[in-house]
């Protein structure tokens, strides 16, 4: 691109800027206004355009020349005023709104293409949320400190080439359009600019972005050290481990006992051929493979999102059969499963329930709208007999959910169990024992037990005395009892979630339990004990359902549940939460089952991914739901996938 004119003829607009000589500027908020309007002309395209930080007009202007429409956003009010100013009662105005506000706090609009001279304090930031933004636009022309500029455009090689590097060019396609000199701003800064094109890439590539970023991390750690050397680092080593153990978990599998976390590592690292490589001269194609093969042996960088506490499995398991869905990801059950166990002359009906989320976690995550994700826990207690607590031992934070709380506290008068699950990925047994008086208020079985302190949390915070006495109310206030009393009116999913999270958020445990049992639903440790104990509690009445009645699902729903856990297992969170199973098909062909299940997706792109290449993830998912259901029924069946959009098949 040619170099900007020394001299240029003024027009009205530029007449206008000289009106604006004497405006004070705030250097502090970057605000730096072009003097020269042949930088402007260059940066300018036909489109609707997301402006920041318009200044006093000279772009804002120069774009409405041309562009459908200008969403100018600023937040410095002296300077609304003066691009108003600069079009008001002409034909420029309607083609022209203002944001007035801090731009990184603001939900943005929709634009296809934005353009900014940014403050250099928020370069970063503001890079990160324009490529996650949704719709993603066409492309932005931004003005950056020339040094930040070096780095985004930066290949491997380059002394500027860093994570930033990496990170923009997985999502975009980055361009250096031109340089411009301080003396090409009023005031002038202290350091020279350049103006860069951001392409974001669509579709996304289909990864975990905070893991990707997690890898880089580590690989940036020493960019001119082999990864060898920085993949041997202790506390590296450590962190991979303990995810490794998260992982498993999630998948609901036992640590190998002879695992060993650095000759995993170095394997990877060797058969993937990156052991000698360092990470100033990977490209982004390189990290892709390298966070592949990681992944393929079950090594992740960070582990995203609560775990879920396994109450499907632990339910599988106290009725001798898999009836609810269990998958690695959370919010595999979303309404209640009634599962019966009748032994003797005892029925144990128990009801596995969706997690304790938030309204904005079921819309945005799971994508559902249904509300009885968020009310079907709390109506399983309405003729609850008993209520079986479920508590990850592996939880990052020691306490009970502040939803479950809220219920525990609404339902006092119903006896409650407490069950430590996943005791199998602890390999010190002795850390569960600090984990009782925590999570029951020092009180088991309405008699106090014995405590010590004890670390809880992400930040390490030492409980030393928990609520002494299980009293939960000593020393509150007036505010916090009338606060108490009036969300115990209410049901839990009428109350907001900050709402909850605030009234508990001093609180870990509940003191009302009985018992308190170790389990691994992986493992069938401690599983029998637990089903004793609540035989034994049961209560003399009519049976809730016929003995030979091992659920109050349909076979269609079994079906489409172990679908759509096996599309949770194979796809990408964000994709495998949007799909709906239904089943299309179920015909008896003599002594095989037909079945025909069909995953609908709201993308066609989506349904692309599902199938894989060459149909290799559908085969799997097909296989695993077929494996199955045959374990489950007990037949000879087949179960054929297809998948759809908008009820047209997706073939490849």
């Amino acid at each position: 691109m040619g170099k900007a004119r020394k001299t240029v003829k003024k027009t009205k607009s530029t007449t206008s800027t000289q009106n604006v000589q004497s405006l004070p500027f705030n250097t502090d908020k970057g605000q730096h206004i072009l003097k020269n309007p042949g930088i402007v002309n260059a940066i300018v395209e036909k489109d609707t355009v997301m402006e920041v930080g318009p200044g006093t007009g000279n772009l804002t202007v120069k774009m409405l020349e041309v562009a459908k429409k200008v969403i100018a956003c600023e937040i410095d009010p002296r300077m609304i005023a003066e691009v108003k100013k600069r079009v008001i009662g002409g034909p420029l105005q309607s083609k022209l709104e203002v944001l007035s506000g801090d731009v990184m706090r603001m939900e943005w609009p929709v634009f296809d293409v934005c353009v900014a001279n940014l403050p250099y304090q928020i370069s970063s930031p503001f890079v990160q949320k324009f490529l996650l933004q949704r719709p993603a636009p066409r492309y932005a022309v931004l003005m950056f400190q020339k040094e930040f500029a070096d780095r985004l455009v930066a290949r491997p090689g380059d002394k500027d080439y860093s994570r930033l590097s990496v990170n923009v060019q997985l999502l975009a396609r980055v361009e250096m359009l031109m340089k411009v000199k301080r003396t090409e701003f009023r005031p002038p800064p202290k350091v020279d600019s350049a103006v860069v094109r951001i392409e974001p890439r669509i579709p996304p590539p289909p990864i975990n972005f905070e893991e990707w970023e997690g890898l880089l991390r580590l690989c940036f750690l020493r960019k001119n050290k082999t990864l060898n050397a920085i993949f041997r680092l202790s506390n590296v080593t450590e962190l991979i481990e303990k995810n490794y153990r998260k992982v498993c978990s999630f998948k609901n599998k036992p640590v190998p006992a002879t695992f060993n976390c650095k000759a995993a590592i170095e394997k990877v690292l060797s058969e993937a051929g990156y052991a000698e490589k360092r990470a100033r001269s990977m490209t982004v194609e390189d990290f892709l493979a390298l966070l592949l093969a990681f992944n393929k042996a079950d090594i992740h960088f960070i582990v995203i999102g609560a775990p879920n506490v396994g109450k499907s499995l632990l339910t599988n398991n106290i009725a001798r059969a898999a009836l609810s869905a269990v998958s690695s990801k959370m919010d595999t059950t979303t309404k209640n499963v009634h599962v019966n166990l009748t032994e003797s002359d005892t029925q144990l009906v128990v009801v596995d329930s969706p997690g304790a989320v938030s309204t904005g976690h079921v819309r945005q995550t799971m994508h559902h709208q249904e509300e009885r994700v968020l009310t079907d826990a709390e109506r399983a207690l309405h003729k609850a007999q008993h209520i079986l607590v479920v508590q990850d031992a592996t939880a990052p934070g020691r306490y009970i959910h502040h939803r479950v709380l809220h219920m525990l506290h609404r339902y006092a008068h119903v006896p409650s169990t407490l069950a430590i699950n996943k005791i199998d990925l602890v390999s010190r047994r002795s850390d569960l024992l600090p984990l009782v008086p925590i999570l029951t208020n020092g009180r088991v079985g309405d008699a106090p037990i014995p405590s010590s302190g004890a670390t809880i949390g992400r930040l390490g915070k030492v409980v030393q005395k928990p609520s002494e006495g299980g009293d939960v109310f000593e020393n509150r206030d007036d505010k916090w009892m009338a606060s108490y009393r009036d969300m115990i009116q209410k049901p839990t999913h009428k109350c907001g979630y900050a709402a909850t999270r605030h009234l508990f958020r001093d609180v870990n445990g509940w003191s009302g339990f009985d018992r308190v049992f170790f389990v691994s639903s992986l493992t069938g440790e401690g599983i029998d004990d637990l089903r004793n104990h609540l035989k034994g509690v049961a209560t003399s009445g009519e049976w809730l359902m016929e003995a030979d009645q091992l659920t109050d699902k349909t076979p269609q729903e079994l079906c489409t549940d172990a679908i759509r856990a096996a599309v949770l297992d194979m796809v990408h969170g964000d994709v495998a939460y949007t799909v709906r199973v239904g089943i299309s098909e179920w015909v008896e062909q003599g002594e095989v089952l037909q079945i025909v299940g069909d995953i609908q997706c709201a993308k066609h792109r989506d349904g692309v991914l599902i199938i894989g290449k060459g149909g290799g993830r559908i085969s799997e998912i097909g296989r695993r739901v077929n494996a199955h259901l045959h374990s489950l029924f007990q037949r000879q069946l087949y179960v054929r996938l297809v998948v759809s959009h908008k009820g047209k098949l997706i073939l490849k």
